[in-house]
C-alpha cells in the first residue's frame, strides 16, 4: 500500500515503529546498530506561530461554518506551520555539553518541504544553538553523517 502523504514511499513496520517508508527504516536499524539510540519522530516543533491578521485579506478561503468555499473577507487565523523530523538523537561532546542532533531522511520531498525546512533551520539557529541537522537521500549520505555524529564525542 502507497504512503499518500509521501510520494513514491511504502509504509514499514519494525521493533513495534510504523515508518513512513523502507529508507525511514533501513536508517533507523542503521543508527540503532551504530548505537546512537534514535527517536523516530519524537516531536514537533511550530516553525510559524499562526495569528490573526489585523490588515483585512480578501480572496477565496474555506469558511469551516458554511463548510465550502467562498470569496470574502478572511475572519480566521493563519494556522501554525509545524515540522517533524524524522529522528532526533541526544549526544554528548567531548565536554559533556549536550548537543540535538536532527536527521531528516529524505526520498522525494513535496513542494512544501523546502519551505518548513529553512523555518525550522531558522528555528534550531535561534532557539537551540547546540544542534546539528543532517539532510540524508540515502544510506551512504547516512553513514557519512553518522560518522561526523561521532567525531562530535572524539573532539
Amino acid at each position: 500500500m502507497e504512503n499518500k502523504k509521501v510520494v513514491g514511499a511504502t509504509p514499514c513496520h519494525f521493533d513495534g515503529i510504523d515508518f513512513d517508508s523502507e529508507l525511514e527504516m533501513k536508517s533507523y536499524i542503521l543508527l540503532q546498530k551504530e548505537g546512537l539510540n534514535p527517536q523516530y519522530t519524537p516531536k514537533t516543533f511550530d516553525v510559524f506561530e499562526g495569528k490573526k491578521f489585523s490588515v483585512p485579506f480578501y480572496g477565496i478561503y474555506y469558511d469551516r461554518k458554511l463548510k465550502r468555499r467562498i470569496w470574502g473577507k478572511n475572519r480566521y487565523k493563519v494556522t501554525n506551520i509545524k515540522y517533524t523530523p524524522d529522528f532526533i538523537l541526544n549526544v554528548k561532546d567531548s565536554s559533556g555539553a549536550d548537543i540535538m542532533v536532527v536527521i531528516e531522511v529524505k526520498g522525494y520531498p513535496n513542494e512544501t518541504y523546502m519551505y518548513r525546512k529553512k523555518l525550522f533551520q531558522l528555528l534550531l539557529e535561534e532557539k537551540y544553538p547546540n544542534s546539528m541537522f543532517f539532510e540524508t537521500h540515502n544510506i551512504k549520505q547516512l553513514k557519512a553523517a553518522i560518522e561526523v555524529i561521532k567525531s562530535i564525542k572524539l573532539k
